[in-house]
């Protein structure tokens, strides 16, 4: 018998949901994929700390998403947390939040355990015709797996989009002066 699967990722920058059937062992029809942009890390490499705001804009989704794994009569649940969570000293309350509107205890993946996901997901579909290098590049975190059918090597940077423009870009006057440019592209 088929069973239908869900996987919440929470990151820095978007909030994601997927909610597949296995039809076979290694093999799964997608029912449901969504991703909102929700910048739970805006701020958080600065301040280490989520934000009212950015967390509200998450749990928004949360509730959203919650309805819709209902909706699929869902059996089984995977909730993860990434590099702003992992980083930031107020997570367990955005923990228990998150918990309360889903009923789901989110995991806080490490940075070994994103990259090993990260890689599992990227080349479980495909067959190996030798090694492969997959690169993440998160909001939070850039996460690279490498291996030839099985993971042999991963690692995991604070280096994402997020954390490097509000470090680098944000407050560059070279960037204020050139935002409409930049913002068309």
């Amino acid at each position: 018998m088929a069973k239908t699967l869900a996987a919440i990722d929470c990151g820095t920058n978007s909030t994601r949901l997927l909610i597949v059937e296995q039809t076979g062992q290694r093999e799964y029809k997608t029912l449901h994929r969504e991703a909102q942009i929700t910048r739970l890390g805006e701020g958080t490499d600065r301040t280490q700390e989520l934000g009212t705001e950015a967390m509200d804009r998450v749990l928004a989704t949360l509730i959203d998403f919650a309805g819709k794994i209902k909706d699929h009569d869902v059996s089984e649940i995977k909730f993860v947390a990434t590099s702003a969570v992992r980083d930031a000293r107020n997570r367990d309350i955005f923990l228990m939040a998150a918990e309360e509107v889903t009923t789901i205890k989110p995991e806080i993946l490490d940075g070994s355990d994103e990259a090993r996901f990260t890689f599992l997901g990227a080349t479980n579909s495909i067959s190996s015709t030798g090694p492969s290098l997959v690169i993440d590049i998160g909001g939070g975190s850039t996460e690279f797996a490498f291996g030839d059918g099985e993971l042999e090597f991963s690692h995991s940077a604070d280096i994402g989009c997020v954390r490097i423009s509000e470090r680098f870009i944000a407050n560059d006057p070279r960037y204020q002066r050139n935002s409409p440019q930049l913002n068309r592209l």
